[in-house]
Order: structure tokens, then C-alpha cells, then sequence
């Protein structure tokens, strides 16, 4: 039998084609959701217990899913485990593995539209060492479980700045209230011919999509083993934007928020009045990041805190809008105070709900 320890991380035990991992004693199945993800669906898990196996009669009562995003996070773990035996271990456990469970898939930056690319190329690559020898695509499960009371009180003076800023520049700048979309609209108004203008924003928004040469090989940067589709954009977005920001440069760090704030125009929805809150943003999310890097020295774990606190920040902002459109929809003229109102209501019943949860 073939023995393995990473330290402080695992034991892999390797008998032909049954594969055995005992994580390291020190998890001793209490959740510690800001460090640790790695045994956080282990409530009844033992020290030095059987965490996964290629024989079924190990694990009899464990779903096939939940045994696929174990392996998942064992794996991505392990990419960046500045311990003994942890190369070693990787490329044993990716030669032995099921096929279906070697799902260790290497990250890609956007780039699939001509915008997503330039704002790709602003971006300082990701540092790889011989412990990080991929940046792989970061499996969390469920990040609902993650969010508490301090990610709403963080959240909420975010979103009153953004409210308050967007207004200040559209004070100076009424183009700034516009977005794409509304900026076309106005347009076809006057010069009075609405076929023109949406005609040019279509060609705008083809060639961004067709002036890029893609790969043959269709590459995804989302895995499986996150859930739900905004919990996957968030983690893709942190892992783009922030990822590696601890070997970067003060200009290079700039430059991401700079990036993170262009990216999102093209969506045409976006004011003009956004892309220098989203820049804030991407700067607050990036202190997030190298605060818990400098921590834990782990990147999954840094990526983990980020993408909780833009997951939180997106949930609230979204229900805003929502309730945004209910009220310009229910009045001639946009009403900040019942939209303020609606920010601290929306906010602290999903407080209230995430804290009953846990």
C-alpha cells in the first residue's frame, strides 16, 4: 500500500484502485466557515475518519454529489498547499482517481467578447509556483450558509455611497444617469429615427461578440460544485479580479479595479454613473482578499471571504433594484425615500432569515 501524508491537511492511503483520504487530525469537525471549507458538511465526522473513498462500502450513506464536491475541494486545496508531498500528492491522486472524480480544471479569465479581452489584458497575471502549479476553478458548494450580520452592516453604507455618489456625478454630468441602453434610446429621440440608433448599438454588441477569436476547446471557469448561478459569477468575478493580488504591484492593483469597473458597461444596463462604484467596489473587495491572504496565506480561503462579501453585496443591491422598479412603476417619479426605506427593510429581513438559519 502506498502512503501519502500532507501535512496538516491529509493522508491518502493507495491499494491498487481503492483510494482512501483521512483528513489530518486537527479538523476535528467543527465548521469554521471563514478558514475552512474543507469539512464543513462533516457534522458527524470523526478525527481521522474516512473523508473520501473509491469503495463504496466506505461511505454507504454519502450521495454521489456530495462525494464529487468533497474530492473537488481535497483537490484545489492541495494545488496550493505549501507543505511536503503536497506535488506529489496531486499528481498521484489525478493518475488514480475515477475519471469522474478528477475534476480539477484550470481557471480561465473572461475573454469571450472583444471588451472581456481588453479588460483582461489590463490584468497582472496570476503568480504560479511549484505549489500553485494551476489556478484552478474554486468549488464552495452552497455560499448562503457563509453570509452573517457583519456582511449586511458592511453592505449597506456601500450601497448608500454608491446611491450617493451616482448622484453627485449626475449632478455635474447628466449623461452619467444614462446607460447604454437608455443613452439609445435618448439618441433615437433625436435625431428622430429609433431604427438607426438600436441598429448601431446591435452592430455595437455583434461585433464586441464576434471580433474575437475563440478556442476550438470550449473552456468554463464555473464548477459544478458551486450552486446557484450567482454564487458561480461572484466566485468567477473574485478569481478574474482579485486572485493573486498578493504578489501584485500598486499600480497593478489599481489597474484590476480599473478593469472590474469597464467590464460591467458593456452589459448595457449599467449607468455611467456605475463604473466608479464599481471600482470602489473591486477596491473594497480586493482589501477583503489580501486580509484574509495575509491570514491564512491561502488563496482558496481569501477568494472564499471575497466572493461571500460580493455574493452579499450583490444579493442586497439586486433586491434594491427590484424594489427600485416596483416603485418607479407605482409612481410618476422616482421616490429616494421610499427606495432608502426599502434598502434597510430588504436588508434586515435577510438578516434576520440567515441568522435563523444558522
Amino acid at each position: 500500500m502506498e502512503t501519502i501524508v500532507v501535512p496538516g491537511l491529509a493522508t491518502i492511503e493507495i491499494l491498487g484502485s481503492t483510494v482512501i483520504i483521512r483528513l489530518d487530525e486537527k479538523y476535528d469537525g467543527e465548521v469554521d466557515l471563514i478558514s475552512h471549507d474543507i469539512d464543513d458538511h462533516l457534522t458527524d465526522w470523526e478525527p481521522g475518519g474516512i473523508y473520501y473513498s473509491t469503495n463504496k462500502q466506505d461511505l454507504p450513506s454519502v450521495p454521489e454529489q456530495e462525494i464529487s464536491l468533497r474530492i473537488a475541494k481535497l483537490l484545489e486545496a492541495i494545488t496550493e498547499r505549501k507543505r511536503p508531498n503536497a506535488s506529489r500528492a496531486l499528481r498521484r491522486l489525478m493518475e488514480v482517481l475515477p475519471e469522474k472524480h478528477r475534476n480539477l480544471q484550470e481557471f480561465v479569465r473572461p475573454g469571450n467578447t472583444l471588451s472581456s479581452k481588453f479588460c483582461t489584458w489590463m490584468l497582472a497575471p496570476v503568480k504560479k509556483t511549484k505549489e500553485t502549479p494551476i489556478q484552478p476553478v474554486y468549488s464552495f458548494g452552497e455560499l448562503k450558509k457563509r453570509f452573517s450580520l457583519k456582511h449586511y452592516l458592511w453592505v449597506i453604507p456601500m450601497l448608500i455611497g454608491t446611491f450617493l455618489l451616482i448622484y453627485l456625478q449626475t449632478q455635474v454630468f447628466s449623461w452619467m444617469m444614462y446607460s447604454p441602453l437608455t443613452a439609445t434610446v435618448e439618441f433615437s429621440k433625436k435625431i428622430d429615427n429609433s431604427w438607426i440608433a438600436i441598429g448601431g448599438l446591435v452592430i455595437l454588441v455583434y461585433l464586441d461578440n464576434k471580433l474575437v477569436r475563440r478556442s476550438q476547446k470550449k473552456v468554463t471557469s464555473y464548477s459544478p460544485y458551486t450552486y446557484g448561478w450567482l454564487n458561480k459569477a461572484a466566485i468567477n468575478e473574485e478569481q478574474a479580479f482579485r486572485e493573486g493580488a498578493e504578489n501584485w504591484t500598486p499600480w497593478e492593483r489599481f489597474r484590476s479595479c480599473l478593469s472590474f469597473g469597464l467590464i460591467h458597461q458593456p452589459s448595457l444596463i449599467y449607468v455611467f454613473g456605475m463604473f466608479l462604484p464599481h471600482m470602489i467596489m473591486g477596491g473594497v473587495f480586493m482589501w477583503v482578499y489580501l486580509k484574509n491572504y495575509r491570514r491564512t496565506q491561502r488563496r482558496r480561503t481569501a477568494v472564499l471571504a471575497a466572493s461571500v462579501f460580493h455574493r452579499v453585496y450583490n444579493r442586497v443591491a439586486l433586491s434594491v433594484v427590484v424594489l427600485s422598479l416596483l416603485t418607479v412603476f407605482g409612481h410618476s417619479s422616482f421616490n429616494w425615500v421610499t427606495g432608502l426605506v426599502g434598502v434597510i427593510f430588504t436588508w434586515t429581513a435577510m438578516a434576520v432569515s440567515d441568522h435563523r438559519n444558522k
